[in-house]
């Protein structure tokens, strides 16, 4: 049975803008891959009093509102789980798609029922033939839907946390010293008068002479000529 959480569910710009780009804009009747008569966006029923060919986009997407509505009722008829907007969307446009018949009995309506949501997402891509024949429309289609009505079932990661600051630098080494290097040294050629210290001068008393300096008496003095 329909659930109440979901009776105020509408189709979004979203939505809209999901089906218009699949569907895309033809003025005049043409016949789908299946062989249906269609017009404007998707429109295959009979067109109301005062509309013939060609449409303007504006009178397709004047149809395409006035017939979303029942597409909208047949998701709300049968879906008995809450639903959220972008899945709402999604099974809209699959809906509008496929028939509401066909969604009626799809395994992808059983799933989400029972509360498979994921299980129900990857059933969108069981819907990409046409009379026997996979169609890459129908692809890109049914991977727009399900990433639409993923994208709900899947909470955003959390942010990540900022990143930790960089560790303190180390204090600086310096290569080991020799002890020998620790005792100052100074070169002969760093002294100057200013490092002595005055002193008186000194007198010296005279020397008084010695016996070894007078003349040998065997010798001469060698200061005599003819030495």
């Amino acid at each position: 049975m329909p659930h109440p959480d979901n009776d105020d569910l509408r189709l979004s710009p979203t939505g809209i803008g999901l089906i218009v780009r699949f569907e895309g804009f033809e003025p005049d009747w043409y016949l789908d891959p299946v062989g249906v008569r269609t017009i404007g966006y998707g429109w295959t029923g009979a067109l109301p009093d005062g509309l013939t060919p060609p449409l303007t986009e504006a009178e397709g997407r004047q149809l395409l509102s006035d017939t979303v509505g029942a597409y909208e009722r047949a998701v709300l008829r049968h879906v008995s789980v809450p639903l959220v907007q972008a899945q709402f969307d999604a099974l809209v446009s699959f809906t509008y798609n496929v028939g509401a018949t066909n969604f009626a009995g799809s395994t992808l309506l059983l799933r989400l029922n029972a509360g498979r949501v994921a299980e129900a997402a990857a059933e969108f891509d069981r819907w990409v033939l046409a009379q026997g024949q996979r169609l890459e429309g129908l692809v890109r289609r049914r991977a727009a839907e399900r990433a639409l009505f993923a994208s709900a079932s899947v909470p955003a990661p959390p942010p990540a946390p900022p990143p930790a600051p960089p560790p303190p630098a180390p204090p600086p080494t310096r290569p080991p010293v020799d002890p020998m290097e620790r005792i100052p040294t100074r070169r002969p050629a760093d002294l100057g008068e200013r490092d002595l210290p005055d002193l008186p001068p000194v007198s010296l008393p005279p020397v008084p002479p010695s016996h070894t300096d007078a003349p040998r008496p065997d010798r001469p003095p060698s200061d005599r000529p003819g030495w």
